[in-house]
This record gives structure tokens, sequence and C-alpha cells, in this order.
């Protein structure tokens, strides 16, 4: 309820400001085969979750993200310090 209120106020503010833009009209096949490639992500999450329910994925989902990430800053760091002539890190 309370985010309800949160995303139909947010609606309220956001929508007069997107009127100042004119947006052009998206096509109808665009959503046809939008909705046609979701559909079939759908059927393939369904038989996938038939094997292996999701309640056990979203731990080892959540694990592998968080290891996924805390690499790649490192990394992002360490190429960042290398960067520094100053501290010479190699």
């Amino acid at each position: 309820m309370i985010i309800n209120f949160i995303l139909e106020l947010f609606y309220a503010i956001l929508q007069p400001l997107l009127e100042l833009f004119n947006f052009p009209v998206i096509p109808v096949e665009f959503y046809e085969s939008l909705n046609f490639f979701l559909d079939y992500m759908r059927t393939g999450m369904g038989v996938f979750n038939f094997f292996c329910p999701l309640s056990a994925i979203a731990p080892a989902l959540d694990i592998f993200l968080s290891v996924w990430t805390i690499v790649h800053v490192y990394r992002l760091g360490m190429w960042f310090i290398q960067k520094i002539p100053m501290l010479n890190v190699k």
C-alpha cells in the first residue's frame, strides 16, 4: 500500500515532465517481438524450475553475484591504481 502510494506519487510527478518531450510512438511489432522473447524466457525458466527450484538457485546466485562484483571492483581499483605513476604498483 505504501509502495503503491509512492509509485503513484512518482508517476504524478513524472507525467507532466514527460509530456514536455515529444517521444515517438513505439511500433506494435516491437511489443509483439518483446512479448515473444519474454514468453520464451518464461517457458525456459519454467522448465529450469522443474528440475532445480528457484528457492535453491536464489542464494547461490546471490553468492555468485557478490563474488563476481568483488572481483571486478578489485580489478578496476587495481587498474586505476596502476595508472597513477607515483605509486609504482605493478
